[in-house]
């Protein structure tokens, strides 16, 4: 990725996909079942209930919505999907806890998974968890390759983070200086 590419690029408004770009990405989609993802996310909101009002956001949530479904039916209410074809919550505001489960993976190039990193970040109040599954990959191959991505991303300097390797990789972030928050 080049500097004017980065330098041009507004967290605040959705990134750009050609159509077939958008048709590629389509094709992932799946109902999810319960992955590594939502038991960090719940790992997170161990201790929460509805008067606590963690407020999520699931980046790249899909047409199922299966993890907000599921938060739902813990009454946990305050939780938004955002994806490219439905952008229903605003990429303007912070959440507590940003959620990107099979999205960085499918990207289609390093600079779309860039942006990705760049908008959560952006996005999140306090904590970021996404991951890297060892299947589908479109851009990056190997695990060694993406922890060389990630260490040398400017979200390296916003976050404390852990990264847990399996036969994918799982990110959980926490910023460095915790923002006000300003849920949607």
């Amino acid at each position: 990725m080049n500097i004017e590419e980065f330098t041009s690029f507004d967290p605040e408004k959705p990134i750009q996909y050609t159509d077939q770009e958008k048709e590629e990405l389509a094709k992932s989609e799946r109902k999810w079942l319960f992955g590594p993802v939502e038991t960090a996310l719940n790992y997170i909101l161990a201790d929460d209930t509805p008067e606590s009002g963690y407020c999520v956001l699931d980046y790249g949530c899909g047409n199922h919505r299966s993890m907000l479904k599921r938060l739902r039916k813990r009454n946990l209410f305050e939780n938004y999907g955002y994806d490219i074809d439905f952008p229903t919550c605003s990429l303007k505001g912070t959440y507590d806890v940003v959620t990107a489960s099979n999205v960085l993976n499918i990207q289609p190039s390093v600079t779309h998974m860039s942006q990705v990193l760049s908008q959560i970040a952006h996005l999140s109040h306090e904590h970021l968890i996404f991951n890297y599954p060892s299947s589908p990959r479109r851009t990056i191959k190997s695990n060694a390759e993406f922890r060389r991505f990630l260490d040398n991303h400017e979200l390296n300097k916003k976050v404390h983070k852990l990264v847990l390797t399996h036969s994918g990789i799982l990110v959980i972030a926490r910023k460095k200086r915790i923002r006000s928050r300003e849920c949607e």
